[in-house]
């Protein structure tokens, strides 16, 4: 017998875009895993090294991720079509036949597809986040079949603000998306990526700010739309489903982490008990499915109003910090260690900006010289000065997350979930009140090693060795370094003493 929510999707007409992003393959997934839906439309972007994109998106195929359903249902690829097309182009860079069957056919937009750096030009992030999000709500107005249209923003839109509301941000925004978009087509690229600084105000990045503009073009311009909004916080791996530890990439907070346990982030600018707004990418594709439906089954009276919007975030009664966030991964470590680990992994866990710095430079620039050195003197082409580099810039990206305590406001997200039937519940979970952190972060940490860092099982005894090797020498230097220091304040002391 069928859930509320498996009879919403029998055997409906699905358009994804994003599908070959994180949150966009766990999406796609649980969908063909869990309801019976006819059919599944993906934009999927050529890619060099890729023949078409049916060659692209059978790779994706092959992922672990998709190894259950195709045990269960082995011809679940019937129900996918792919469509070519770049949402950083006019019309999504669909082709007219294209563009017209999902006029014609589509009956629920999964919108997912953004650049999530956040670092990017603002010209492509405006491209991609703001002008593609005004080209599918466009689309969706033609749609004749339209039952429910679920837009991915992100829990930080509010983030010009430590308290983060389920409501609109146009307030805080220096432009509309209309002023945006004629700016952009006045100016060429690099004109309009000089006005950065101006344009986005007093928000971080490019990414969080386009997000907040895009969310403004929904307000304004959907309003006769069965669309909703949805916020998630920082999507981390699977919890449970189709396997808990999944991810496939090493970004943003994912890329922190495994820069501390490969021993090459030795300093984080945040504070023990600051809050981590990590939420679980199958969580994520599991309210996104319930807030379809949901937002289906209003009265369409209220397509007037504004959109519903839903943050989705760790609850209060159920947080994580970031000290404990290390602490477990770093435990975690010391059973499964990374095979070429720089050095031993640890952390210094900094609040203090000006102290961060300082830090930064004595346990990471200057030992990033030295082993620069040491590499040349070996023969070795590798540039660990770079590496640091890199490094620095991604840290720098998320300091302003990691530097203030966000709490968020959540009452529609629990409404959402007080609707559901207990079956529902059980088949889409995203309770975050019942979320075993600690289990959560040691398959995080897993799944990290195994399917980000491609590191198999196997190697693991050798890197204990290894690990064991690098604490030894961590220790020896440290005793030395220490020993100078009393040396130094010592002879120092002596000497005014005396004087």
């Amino acid at each position: 017998m069928n859930t509320d929510i498996q009879n919403f999707f029998q055997n409906k007409i699905i358009f994804v875009t994003g599908g070959t992003g994180f949150l966009g393959k766990v999406l796609i997934e649980k969908i063909l895993r869990s309801t019976k839906v006819r059919r599944i439309y993906v934009i999927v972007r050529p890619k060099s090294g890729h023949e078409s994109i049916v060659e692209r998106f059978n790779d994706i195929l092959k992922s672990p991720l998709f190894e259950k359903l195709h045990k269960l249902r082995p011809k679940f690829p019937d129900h996918i079509q792919l469509m070519e097309g770049d949402c950083s182009q006019e019309n999504l860079g669909l082709s007219n036949d294209d563009y017209r069957t999902l006029i014609e056919n589509v009956e629920v937009i999964m919108h997912c597809a953004a650049t999530v750096r956040f670092n990017e030009t603002l010209s492509l992030a405006t491209q991609i986040n703001v002008h593609g999000t005004a080209d599918i709500i466009k689309m969706a107005k033609e749609m004749k079949h339209l039952k429910s249209f679920v837009h991915i923003s992100t829990a930080f839109v509010n983030c010009t603000t430590i308290h983060c509301v389920e409501g609109f941000t146009k307030d805080k925004l220096n432009v509309t998306c209309e002023q945006l978009l004629n700016i952009k087509k006045s100016l060429s690229p690099e004109q309009f990526d000089s006005l950065t600084p101006t344009l986005i105000g007093k928000y971080p990045n490019t990414y969080s700010f386009t997000k907040a503009v895009s969310e403004e073009f929904v307000q304004t311009h959907a309003e006769s739309l069965p669309i909703c909004i949805l916020r998630p916080a920082i999507v981390f791996s699977t919890s449970e489903e189709p396997f808990a530890g999944w991810m496939d990439n090493i970004q943003g907070a994912a890329g922190v982490t495994y820069g501390i346990l490969m021993g090459a982030l030795r300093v984080v600018n945040t504070a023990f008990e600051r809050r981590a707004p990590i939420v679980p990418v199958d969580y994520c594709a599991n309210i996104m499915l319930a807030a379809a439906w949901y937002t289906a089954s209003l009265d369409t009276s209220k397509f007037t109003k504004n959109p519903t919007i839903y943050n989705f975030t760790p609850e209060e009664s159920n947080l994580m910090t970031w000290g404990r966030y290390i602490n477990i991964f770093l435990n975690s470590n010391c059973q499964m260690p990374y095979s070429k680990i720089m050095w031993y992994p640890m952390v210094k866990i900094i609040s203090n900006n000006f102290l961060y710095r300082l830090m930064l430079f004595l346990y990471q620039t200057i030992p990033a010289y030295i082993m620069d050195v040491i590499c040349k003197l070996q023969g070795s082409k590798m540039s660990v000065v770079k590496l640091n580099q890199k490094i620095s810039r991604l840290t720098d990206s998320l300091r302003y997350f990691l530097a203030y305590d966000f709490t968020f406001d959540t009452a529609n997200t629990r409404h959402l979930w007080k609707s559901m039937s207990s079956e529902d519940k059980k088949l889409f979970n995203f309770d975050m009140m019942s979320l075993q952190w600690n289990v959560y972060l040691q398959n995080n940490a897993k799944g990290l090693r195994r399917f980000a860092a491609k590191e198999e099982p196997s190697t693991i005894p050798a890197a204990r060795s290894s690990l064991k090797r690098f604490k030894i020498c961590h220790l020896a230097i440290n005793s030395i370094v220490f020993m100078a220091l009393l040396w130094i304040v010592k002879n120092v002391f002596f000497v005014f003493w005396k004087w």
